[in-house]
């Protein structure tokens, strides 16, 4: 007896649409194999540089200066009203003092003469007094 060949039931493409052809058996161009993710940078964080002091400031606040202090004749040197144990020549980095206003005397004898001065941070002031 002979067998009927085995049919399929096609279904037929609607009047207003095309058939395609897919190619079931060729392997797709990407696959979540193939893809490689990069992860998002993270955000740089920026950290701001501390503030800098104002050394500038003549009146204080701050820091400290030098004070060359030279006089004719020579004078025991009093500072804000405390005496330093110097007497004039100072020179150099021997007299700091605070950044800021200060009161310097000169003393010769019995006599005192006082001015006024302002020391910068960071900075040497020279003073220089003819007593005579």
């Amino acid at each position: 007896m002979a067998t009927k060949p085995d049919l399929k039931t096609v279904a037929q493409p609607k009047p207003d649409t095309k058939a395609v052809k897919v190619d079931t058996t060729a392997k797709p161009a990407v696959t979540t194999d193939t893809i490689k993710t990069t992860p998002a940078p993270k955000p740089a964080v920026v950290v701001p540089p501390p503030p800098v002091p104002d050394t500038s400031t003549a009146t204080g606040g701050g820091g400290q200066g030098y004070l060359q202090v030279f006089s004719k004749p020579a004078a025991k040197i009093i500072v804000d009203g405390t005496d330093t144990g110097k007497s004039t020549p100072v020179s150099g980095h021997s007299l700091a003092l605070p950044a800021g206003k200060h009161k310097v005397t000169f003393v010769i004898g019995d006599d005192r003469f006082t001015y006024p001065v302002v020391v910068k941070a960071g900075q040497t002031e020279t003073m220089s007094k003819d007593l005579e």
